[in-house]
């Protein structure tokens, strides 16, 4: 972990179009977590949990701690920025229709930027008890 820290350290500017930039990727591409034709399976489930838990310790290499309200507050506003990227691709589609349902749009904007300041928090929480 250390490793990585040092890196992103040393290019915090990459570091941080990567991070914006797959936070955008994934609210854009990921989104819907399931709908009416395909529901949600093992294997969306853990790209997703292995994926944003890898943006959060990314923030926690980026960010110092107790940040978490601007955890919070990018990993949303990327994520709906990849939704409405994602509306406007498909616009006039019947997929938009099945995908973008009010259920859906709650759940994923609910769940992901929660999990992702979640596990921003229990990282910084961990890290704190290993260096007293």
């Amino acid at each position: 972990m250390e490793n990585i820290r040092i890196f992103v350290q040393k290019h915090k500017k990459v570091s941080w179009l990567v991070l914006i930039g797959y936070l955008i990727f994934c609210g854009c591409f990921v989104f819907p977590l399931s709908n009416e034709r395909w529901s949600f399976d093992f294997e969306k489930a853990y790209m997703i949990i292995l994926s944003y838990g890898i943006l959060a310790t990314l923030f926690t290499s980026l960010l110092s701690s107790n940040k978490s309200i601007h955890v919070y507050s990018i990993s949303l506003l990327c994520t709906t920025v990849g939704m409405i990227l994602r509306y406007i691709i498909e616009y006039g589609e019947y997929s938009n229709t099945i995908n973008f349902t009010q259920i859906n749009i709650i759940m994923y904007l609910g769940i992901i930027p929660v999990f992702c300041t979640l596990i921003y928090w229990i990282i910084c929480k961990l890290e704190s008890i290993t260096c007293k």
